[in-house]
């Protein structure tokens, strides 16, 4: 294991200690589940007992308790061993069973637990392991609670065709591993652009790593010095003297001093080193950093000491940021103010090569005042040119912005600059900022001064910009993280606000005014829109019911398209850009763009959702799916307000018959979609009614359909029964088996048929079903009557026939007693009076029998319990024993 990591992470002696802990554990682990289940086969030993005359048999109590004692061990694994049958059936399961599968997992199916290509690689893993014996893998179960669990499985074959499985979760296990690949890339990508000799020790004081500037310095490769102490690098080294010197610096955590160093080919120079202790996030020291200056120009000496370590504090603070900063802003900010300390400036900001629907993100800094700022610029429809302006892949100079003319451009651009007039910036540089080849943005840097831009130190900045770079490139997947979060988010604010208002309307008022209500809750989310609602009225033309943004003298006002418009709304389904023209101008003056979104019932126009803006791209992908999905919910919602407003008093009709009717009731609208599903039916399949409502109704059946049979008992599928039934063809006693969310299943006799409405047209689909389950359980008992009276007259036949040779046996055995008696064998005639006594319980427990099966009458009178309890004491004596 150690060498496989070492292969993956390089040849960092720090992080390998920190992996040698982990591997160590495991080893630990590993020997202690050996142990453990060596102990399983001492415990399974039977103990004996001697009993009179020295018979040796098991002592089934120690047994017991070394059964407990068994258990307890188990629990005490780390890991999780099932045992299962060849069917995949678990038999029992041991340690952290329980905690791992989210249950308690024996009796149950192991293929529960895994889904789709992992429960095919389970399958290949038990099929090897019965073939071969044995068998590993890393599968990802599913657990009971929903959570996925990535697992290491190792299966033998036991007896009896049973097959144990060993199972130690690797989720978190797997994390570190990525996260030690990240930063090892991470480490030889910082190191290998470092400008300055980098030696970093172990906590022995041996040679860990080499910069590719030390080893231009010292003439020796990494390969060559790791794992040595630098006896081969310094001149008059000692090694006491030197293990001293690291015992100082971990007490110190920094020194600094000179040396006389010498290279491969022997010679010899004098260096300053900046040494420091590397410490973990505990603390504790981990490894030496050894940063070299060497020393050849003297008089260069403190100006170098001074900038080199200016330069290294930077990176050593950059490479924190990177490391364990958490805001990213805040740190590209910060990084920022450090690049200043190499190349001076007044003002700079980052320009995100990142899409925000309007433009771009910006971050800004002003070395003077400190201020940060992080803002959207926004571009609209110069996006594509202001985008290929910043993956330039050169330098851009611009020696007096006051020669440059920024009219034409987007209004924030115009404001940015601006803004840098009134800051008396004068001139400005912008460099590409890129990651592995990609363009991630680009970085501005202003001055207010002429003759400021340095050019020539650039280069030795290059570093610094690189850092930038990685830290943009850990942002960037920071915001496209949080503008997910943020989408998901608004969606489900959109959608539970529909949900909400849909809720609250009342049906009392006119239409215009529960349309409006609608509008006004796309207001609240998108407050900037300019927006109308119009819907068919009763002589079929789409007239404006509710506005936003817009003159309130629009409402009322017929909306009218051109056949083509709404051929190609009614074909799409979706929301449409269109450019104001002639044909169709829109309502706003001015306006650049158009969107309509089609409401649509089936392939009918009912209403139509209109957007328009000033500018040519107003609305982000995610902006323009939510109208789309607005007006697909409008679709849904207002009709059924509708219908349910003009049915009120079918609706109590619905609440006070179907509610409270043992019949199962489902009724489907036109789409298939459930908009009735009655107490019986939920009670049954033990939901709620709003689970079922508004789902298609083949989606639902998926989950708890078993089979459909028609009258004739032929297999039947249900979108083809529904189908039938749509052609205005009743289905009449269809068997239909189900199943319920505990998983249990039962059986209905369902019959269908299509439901029209006011106007003759076909509206939906209603079926009713009787539930079968009581009339099964009535039969069942029907029959177990029957096979109870046959039993009885059996039992009374067996009696009559045990009853003459009893009798003789208890006569006979009498005159015996009587003559032993008076022969004087007084012991042996007791005996026999035992044996008498059991005839005669015998022959009163078939006496018994035979009055019990025999026909009898009430007849209220006096009892002697005493007597009547010995009697039924006759019967069930020995279950009462």
């Amino acid at each position: 294991v150690k060498e496989q990591l070492k292969k993956h992470l390089g040849e960092d002696e720090a992080v390998s200690n920190s992996l040698q802990t982990g591997v160590e554990v495991i080893r630990e682990q590993a020997e202690r589940m050996a142990q453990v289940i060596k102990k399983l086969g001492e415990l399974t030993e039977f103990r004996v007992k001697e009993y009179a005359g020295k018979q040796q048999i098991a002592d089934l109590d120690w047994g017991k308790r070394l059964e407990r004692s068994l258990d307890r061990a188990l629990g005490l694994l780390e890991e999780a061993i099932l045992v299962m049958d060849s069917e995949l059936v678990i038999l029992n399961g041991f340690g952290q069973a329980s905690l791992i599968f989210g249950e308690e997992v024996k009796g149950k199916s192991l293929s529960r637990y895994f889904e789709g290509i992992q429960y095919t690689e389970l399958v290949k893993l038990v099929e090897q392991a019965k073939t071969q014996g044995y068998s590993k893998g890393e599968l990802e179960l599913r657990s009971a609670g929903g959570e996925k669990k990535k697992l290491a499985l190792v299966i033998e074959k036991a007896e009896a065709q049973e097959l144990v499985l060993v199972i130690q979760e690797v989720s978190r296990q797997r994390e570190l591993e990525s996260e030690f690949r990240e930063l090892s890339a991470f480490r030889e990508q910082l190191f290998v652009s470092l400008p300055v000799p980098l030696l970093i020790f172990d906590l022995d004081g041996k040679i860990s790593y080499l910069s590719k500037e030390a080893e231009k310095l010292f003439g020796y490769s990494i390969e060559e010095l790791r794992g040595k102490f630098p006896e081969l690098l310094l001149v008059d080294y000692d090694a006491e003297t030197f293990l001293r010197l690291l015992r100082r610096l971990r007490q110190r955590g920094v020194l600094e001093r000179r040396l006389w160093a010498k290279n491969k080919q022997g010679q010899t120079f004098e260096i300053y080193v900046f040494n420091s202790a590397m410490r973990d996030e505990k603390g504790e020291v981990i490894g030496f950093l050894s940063f070299v200056v060497s020393l050849y120009e003297k008089k260069l000496l403190e100006e170098a000491i001074e900038e080199k370590t200016a330069y290294l504090e930077v990176i050593k603070k950059n490479t924190e940021l990177l490391v364990q900063s958490k805001d990213w802003q805040e740190s590209l900010a910060s990084m920022l103010e450090g690049l200043r300390a190499v190349l001076e400036f007044d003002l700079s900001s980052i320009f995100f090569l990142e899409p925000t629907g309007r433009g771009f993100y910006r971050l800004s800094y002003d070395s003077i005042s400190g201020k940060k700022e992080f803002k959207e610029l926004r571009v609209f429809e110069f996006f594509e040119e202001v985008k290929n302006w910043l993956i330039q892949p050169g330098v851009i100079v611009f020696e007096d912005i006051s020669k440059v003319d920024f009219s034409g451009l987007p209004t924030d651009l115009q404001e940015l600059a601006e803004r840098m007039k009134q800051n008396k910036i004068f001139s400005f540089i912008s460099l590409p900022l890129r990651f592995q080849d990609e363009f991630l943005g680009r970085l501005f840097m202003a001055y207010r001064q002429p003759g400021q831009i340095p050019k020539k130190s650039l280069e030795k900045a290059e570093p610094l910009i690189e850092q930038i770079a990685i830290a943009l490139s850990h942002f960037r997947l920071y915001l496209r993280t949080e503008a997910q979060r943020q989408e998901l988010a608004r969606r489900n604010l959109f959608l539970e606000r529909i949900l909400e208002q849909s809720q609250k309307i009342d049906l009392n008022q006119v239409e215009d005014k529960i349309i409006s209500q609608f509008l006004d809750l796309f207001q609240e989310i998108f407050p900037r829109a300019h927006l109308w609602l119009a819907w068919k009225d009763a002589n079929q033309k789409l007239v404006i019911k509710g506005v936003s943004n817009l003159d309130l003298t629009l409402l009322g006002q017929e909306v009218e398209l051109n056949n083509e418009v709404k051929r190609s709304l009614i074909s799409s389904a979706k929301s449409l850009h269109f450019e104001p023209r002639e044909e169709f101008k829109g309502f706003l003056d001015d306006a650049q763009s158009l969107i309509l979104s089609p409401v649509l019932s089936g392939q009918e126009l009912i209403g139509l959702l209109g957007v328009e803006s000033h500018h040519q791209a107003p609305f982000s992908k995610e902006e323009e799916f939510l109208l789309q999905l607005f007006s697909q919910y409008l679709a849904l919602l207002v009709p059924n307000l509708f219908r349910i407003r003009e049915s009120s008093i079918l609706s109590k009709m619905r609440e006070v018959l179907v509610e409270n009717t043992s019949a199962f009731i489902i009724m489907l609208d036109r789409e298939g979609k459930i908009i009735i599903c009655n107490k019986a039916v939920c009670e049954k399949l033990g939901i709620k009614e709003e689970e079922a409502l508004g789902k298609n109704v083949l989606e639902f059946a998926k989950k708890y359909l078993v089979g459909l049979r028609d009258n004739a008992g032929n297999q039947v599928n249900l979108a083809n029964a529904l189908a039938k039934a749509g052609r205005e063809l009743r289905l009449s006693n269809y068997r239909l088996r189900f199943r319920t969310e505990s998983g249990e299943e039962g059986e209905a006799l369902y019959s269908a048929d299509v439901v029209y409405d006011e106007r003759g047209n076909v509206s939906g689909l209603i079926a009713i079903g009787q539930d079968l389950e009581p009339l099964q359980k009535l039969e069942a008992k029907m029959i177990h009557l029957e096979r109870l009276a046959s039993v009885g007259q059996m039992a009374s036949a067996i009696a009559h026939e045990l009853n003459n040779p009893l009798q003789a046996i208890l006569t006979t055995n009498e005159l015996a007693k009587r003559k032993l008696v008076s022969l004087g064998e007084q012991e042996t005639a007791n005996r026999l009076q035992s044996a008498i006594d059991a005839g005669e319980r015998i022959r009163r427990l078939t006496q018994n029998l035979m009055s019990f099966v025999r026909p009898t009458r009430s007849i209220i009178g006096v009892v002697n319990l005493s007597e009547l309890l010995e009697e039924i004491l006759s019967f069930s004596g020995y279950e009462l024993r």
